[in-house]
């Protein structure tokens, strides 16, 4: 058994932090992950830039960290992990509830291809990410807290330098229950004015939806199955409707234990908003979807 196997259903710290962005139109973007096992002294590194039609990808889950824990409840949140050959950082400054600003940079020798193996690839690759919240963090989840704003960044693959600005997200989870254990599909949606978080489990959906800086809590969402097209219609708490369709601009996967986790990025449009974002189902084929 290999130590990420081993780490399947172990009960154990781990902290989480995420940051990504991607273009109006979904045609570009990028993706950072670190989670830190700092008991078990191991870190999974994820790392996706999408440009020109080509996916390119890192992905690490045996990686050596120290046993410090982040210090998540300071005013200053910094994530990072140095490993000859690769870097990376997420920083959040401010409070937990009250962030001011988040940012990211990474360092990593990335694959070129939609479903990259783990471990390093023949393709530098760097990214800064500089994140400025447009709400509050909503919650959707014991340990978790997620935002959505404007990010200004700076994307390199193989020495080919662009500066961008996006809108993306930004989350921190920290837990002790083991990760990947059961289905989900997972969206980050935004657009002028409007964005959307949730997650989709088999008893349910957890999810907020973000308009003008405000939160309203999901009461219902009703989701097409995973395809090049996908149908979405959602409730909220107070009663009002509202339905959109996707498309997946890019999609790829992320080795996660013994199977993967496939993710998306994706246009669309919500109650007459356009929008764009991210769209993950892991192990979806457990999961009920809906037809339209």
């Amino acid at each position: 058994m290999t130590p990420e196997l081993a780490q399947r259903g172990v009960e154990t710290r781990s902290e989480a932090v995420y940051a990504d962005a991607v273009s109006e139109n979904g045609d570009a973007g990028v993706i950072v992950r670190l989670c830190r096992y700092p008991a078990l002294g191991t870190a999974w590194v994820w790392g996706h830039l999408f440009r020109d039609g080509a996916v390119y990808g890192y992905t690490h889950h045996e990686l050596p960290c120290s046993s410090d824990e982040t210090e998540v409840g300071a005013d200053l949140a910094r994530y990072h992990l140095s490993r000859p050959g690769m870097q990376i950082e997420l920083v959040r400054r401010g409070p937990l509830l009250e962030p001011e600003h988040g940012s990211a940079s990474a360092r990593l020798p990335l694959h070129r291809g939609n479903h990259p193996p783990h471990g390093p690839g023949e393709h530098p690759g760097e990214v800064t990410l500089d994140f400025s919240p447009d709400a509050r963090p909503v919650s959707n989840l014991p340990g978790r807290n997620e935002m959505l704003g404007r990010v200004t960044a700076t994307i390199s693959i193989d020495g080919e330098r662009r500066s961008v600005t996006w809108r993306g997200h930004f989350h921190e989870q920290v837990q002790s229950a083991p990760r990947f254990t059961a289905p989900f599909t997972y969206l980050t949606l935004r657009g002028d004015g409007l964005g959307l978080i949730a997650i989709r489990v088999a008893r349910g959906t957890l999810g907020q939806l973000i308009r003008d800086g405000r939160a309203t809590q999901i009461g219902a969402l009703r989701l097409a199955p995973p395809g090049r097209t996908r149908r979405l219609a959602l409730t909220l708490a107070d009663g009002t409707p509202l339905e959109g369709w996707l498309e997946t601009t890019y999609d790829y996967s992320v080795p996660v234990f013994d199977t993967h986790r496939p993710g998306t990025l994706v246009r669309g449009e919500l109650g007459g908003v356009s929008l764009s974002g991210c769209v993950n189902d892991y192990l979806s084929d457990q999961l009920r979807y809906d037809r339209f």
